[in-house]
């Protein structure tokens, strides 16, 4: 006999609360995870941009004066924007979403609660999707008529914040962003658990991106968090994109790149990788002594 998945005895209360609803359920569990794991993810990372604790979070910071103190008035903006993308848009599709979910026959049935194994499954080919429809998405954003009219609003941040991950235009957020996380699962015919697993994570992981910390034991955001920095590097998300392009040579030649890893200790990774100091001539004293002998030549003329 088959095992069945640990997941199925929660599903199954979820999928009895909603009275067997399919609709009623995908569409108000969808959302509900899309806001919450947005806001609670973004709000921990506002917290302390806004008041500065819990202090030992500075020592994490990835451009390291950055938004200190944070700029009340462009925040105002973020939020208004943010709270249009996540509370109504999301609202907006979650039904036609839904619909789509239906015809290419995901599964919703309580007895085909997907197993850890299958969700792993899923989980690496949504990855790999994700970073194609991005990578790609992103590149064509960047042409200069689709950046100044749809993309540049997000990069007005060069050192972003987590709720910065959706400050965007609606058509970059449905597209570019939205499309990315929802073709891989639409392309499995998911069952409807995986798709909340996936909505969840990947809503996480891209404020995490957008922090502008480098917290011990989560993901990396020196990847994404150049980008910002310098516009023109570092298009997709997994970074092989970038590699096969050549669109992250640029970043190869930093600091950044070393520190582009997870943290596996306390210590901050800008201790363990810090900035390359500038060299000293040689002789410091002679090369002052021929600028001021070139401004008293000036001087005299």
């Amino acid at each position: 006999m088959e095992r069945q998945s640990l997941l199925r005895p929660i599903y199954a209360y979820v999928y009895e609360l909603f009275g067997g609803s399919e609709v009623l359920m995908s569409v108000t569990v969808s959302y509900l995870l899309l806001v919450s794991s947005f806001w609670i993810t973004g709000g921990l990372f506002l917290l302390s941009d806004v008041t500065g604790y819990p202090k030992w979070m500075r020592r994490y910071k990835v451009q390291k004066d950055a938004n200190v103190p944070i700029d009340r008035y462009k925040l105002k903006k973020v939020l208004k924007t943010v709270a249009f993308n996540n509370l109504f848009l999301n609202a907006l599709f979650a039904y036609p979403i839904h619909r789509q979910q239906v015809l290419v026959g995901c599964s919703f049935a309580v007895d085909d609660t997907p197993r850890w194994p299958t969700i792993l499954r899923d989980l690496a080919f949504c990855t790999v999707v994700q970073e194609i429809v991005f990578y790609y998405s992103h590149r064509l954003l960047h042409h200069p008529w689709l950046y100044r009219y749809v993309h540049k609003k997000h990069h007005q941040w060069t050192a972003p914040i987590g709720i910065v991950a959706i400050y965007a235009t609606p058509l970059e957020y449905l597209t570019g962003n939205g499309l990315s996380v929802f073709l891989g699962p639409l392309i499995l015919r998911s069952h409807i658990v995986f798709w909340w697993i996936w909505y969840s994570l990947a809503m996480v992981v891209t404020t995490v991106h957008h922090s502008g910390y480098h917290l011990p034991f989560l993901p990396s955001p020196e990847f994404h968090d150049y980008h910002h920095l310098t516009y023109n590097w570092n298009f997709g998300t997994l970074g092989l994109l970038d590699w096969l392009h050549g669109t992250d040579s640029g970043f190869h030649r930093t600091v950044q790149r070393k520190r582009h890893r997870m943290l596996w200790q306390l210590t901050p990774i800008h201790r363990l990788y810090p900035e390359r100091k500038k060299p000293v001539p040689e002789n410091p004293t002679n090369q002052d002594g021929e600028f001021n002998n070139a401004l008293n030549g000036l001087k005299t003329r």
